[in-house]
């Protein structure tokens, strides 16, 4: 009965520890929800080459060939800055997009969306490198 005792307390003490441990970690607990998307294709340098029919970039005016180049305050994005900034947008919070279409800059006021399954037929025009859906 001791050996037993003994043996559910130190089980009891390593399961308090690996919680303390995950806590402590650093590690963030959240809840999970579908982040917010602008409906656009781009490469890593920001160039849209593809356009989600009625998202919200098409009813924002947005087309191919345009350069984003600042999200609401935050001017001369990359891509991660961009990533994070939607990801950090509640859905139908609106921002202010910045772009430069044939050497002219001009902004728009675009509302992310909550993604719907993708049923669009539509495929990004294939380029050097990666391509990323916002």
């Amino acid at each position: 009965m001791k050996a037993a005792s003994l043996l559910l307390y130190t089980l009891l003490f390593f399961v308090l520890l690996a919680i303390l441990a995950a806590c402590g970690s650093g590690k963030q607990i959240f809840v999970d929800y579908p982040a917010p998307v602008l409906g656009i294709v781009a490469d890593a340098q920001l160039h849209i080459i593809d356009i989600e029919p009625g998202s919200a970039a098409e009813q924002a005016g947005l087309q191919r060939g345009d350069v984003m180049v600042a999200l609401g305050q935050q001017a001369a994005i990359s891509l991660e800055q961009l990533r994070r900034a939607i990801v950090a947008l509640a859905p139908q919070q609106a921002v202010d997009l910045t772009f430069r279409r044939e050497g002219a800059e001009h902004r728009v006021r675009i509302m992310p969306s909550v993604p719907a399954p993708r049923t669009s037929s539509a495929t990004p025009t294939p380029v050097p490198g990666n391509v990323y859906y916002f």
